[in-house]
């Protein structure tokens, strides 16, 4: 891939979606970089299912879905665009007490992403695109509790000129909450962590 890349970096078309399943595309991180800087560059991770058992029938040579997390964090934080396709969706793991809000922040952060990530950082340490949107681990020092998720359940909340109208489940609301809650310190939570 190392050369495909060194063709489009020569010549960019105006947006390169990448598709991949795997974190073999970190080998080519700084690359993507130079891509990113030349092109409107997407890339999307296929999601399937967060179950082992279910994925070695269907994708037995693929990563896992921790895997494929973690490297979609990773390009996050280096300042790439990220997405998520879920597709084929295959069976998954019901979520238990104990792994609830895990799964509600995995969610909130793939729907950060996806719908917020064009304009805002949504990892621990990537810079927003847009500059006056603010990025996703400083939410909690800038909007108190009441007034974000206010602002999330009505789409009104109006960060930058360009900032969209949206719509959003109260579910997605609890789940981008509960992303937005792993960058807080210690006793500031827009989510409790006993339960939804």
């Amino acid at each position: 891939m190392p050369a495909v890349l060194d063709a489009v970096i020569a010549h960019p078309p105006e947006v390169f979606c990448l598709q991949t399943r795997g974190p073999l595309v970190l080998r080519d991180l700084a690359q993507l970089q130079q891509l990113g800087e030349r092109t409107t560059l997407r890339i999307s991770f296929s999601l399937t299912t967060d179950r082992d058992d279910v994925q070695c029938w269907y994708e037995p040579h693929c990563a896992s879905f921790g895997e494929r997390l973690d490297a979609m964090r990773r390009l996050c934080e280096a300042g790439l665009r990220v997405h998520a396709t879920l597709a084929p969706l295959l069976p998954c793991v019901a979520a238990t007490s104990a792994s609830a809000q895990d799964n509600a922040a995995t969610r909130g952060g793939l729907l950060a992403m996806q719908r917020c990530g064009i304009c805002h950082a949504t990892g621990a340490r990537d810079e927003s695109p847009h500059r006056a949107a603010p990025p996703f681990r400083k939410l909690q020092e800038n909007f108190p509790s009441v007034m974000l998720q206010s602002a999330l359940r009505t789409g009104t909340i109006s960060g930058h000129d360009e900032m969209p109208m949206f719509e959003l489940s109260k579910a997605d609301v609890v789940d981008l909450l509960t992303y937005i809650d792993t960058f807080s310190k210690p006793g500031r939570h827009y989510i409790t962590r006993s339960g939804r």
